[in-house]
């Protein structure tokens, strides 16, 4: 009776913590890849066709061999380049970090504004694991709904339920050959400037910048603000034209980007200030 009892209690006191965090072992995070990809619709066809292609191995110190080093999220390729998704490696936070019906996760030219985006989720992944944070009642189903069965016939994640479809412009070559020259080469368009450029284009505005307001110059850039040819820009392309390159110019001039040769970075309230005054009051910022 007395052993009974021992093991009652022992049970009790170790069922809150079953149901704390756990870490995510790769087959589990490959499950859920290919539950979100079968969803998506981008082209996964077999099992065969999703392939491991990083793993983001904790930098919290542990007393665990290097091969049994917690892992923070796990990155999925597609074969053909027909999407990845991303993983997270503990069931504390949301299963999918990220995910893309096209292309595919390229590790050894990461951009660095994705470096530091991933290395925000790893800190805040590292810091609910070292607090003992528990998964919300939404998480634990958003895991249970992946792991389930990844050929249910769950609620689709496809592009009709996309909240915007843009363009996919970037911010390396072609898009930043009028940016300044840093180190011998062209700094990075820049995430905030790329994405407002992406933000007109869709707007197809405005017609042409508010040249009251506009700055005709910043570093060794220099500008002048005529109409915008947006029917001319295409969505998606390998070269981009004078009109793209100069669109991003004069965006990256409002807002006095700082550059760096890996990364053009700025400050979201000035984003939201130039915005209004320079380019477009239809956005009622």
């Amino acid at each position: 009776m007395y052993m009974k009892k021992l093991l009652f209690f022992s049970l009790l006191f170790l069922l809150p913590f079953s149901l704390g965090a756990e870490r995510i072992n790769i087959e589990k995070a490959y499950t859920v890849a290919e539950s979100v990809l079968l969803q998506s619709g981008s082209g996964l066809r077999s099992s065969s066709d999703l392939t491991l292609v990083y793993k983001a191995y904790s930098d919290v110190e542990t007393s665990l061999r290097a091969s049994e080093q917690p892992i923070d999220f796990y990155v999925f390729n597609v074969k053909a380049g027909n999407g990845f998704v991303i993983v997270a490696g503990d069931d504390c936070v949301f299963p999918v970090l990220g995910y893309s019906e096209k292309g595919s996760f390229d590790v050894i030219s990461m951009p660095e504004n994705l470096k530091v985006w991933l290395q925000g989720y790893q800190e805040e992944i590292n810091f609910a694991t070292q607090n003992g944070m528990k998964a919300s009642e939404k998480i634990q189903a958003e895991w249970q709904r992946y792991l389930t069965n990844p050929n249910s016939n769950q609620k689709a994640i496809s592009g009709k339920n996309l909240l915007l479809e843009t363009a996919t412009w970037g911010q390396d070559d072609p898009y930043n050959r009028m940016c300044p020259t840093i180190g011998g080469q062209k700094a990075p368009a820049g995430c905030c400037a790329t994405a407002m450029a992406i933000l007109m284009k869709y707007h197809g505005y405005p017609e042409q910048a508010n040249t009251v307001n506009a700055v005709s110059s910043y570093k060794d850039i220099s500008v002048s603000y005529g109409k915008y040819d947006w029917n001319s820009m295409p969505s998606s392309l390998n070269s981009a034209t004078e009109g793209q390159k100069k669109c991003s110019c004069r965006i990256i001039v409002a807002m006095r980007s700082k550059y760096k040769n890996e990364l053009s970075s700025n400050r979201e309230q000035r984003l939201c200030r130039r915005c209004r005054d320079c380019f477009a009051r239809c956005f009622r910022i």
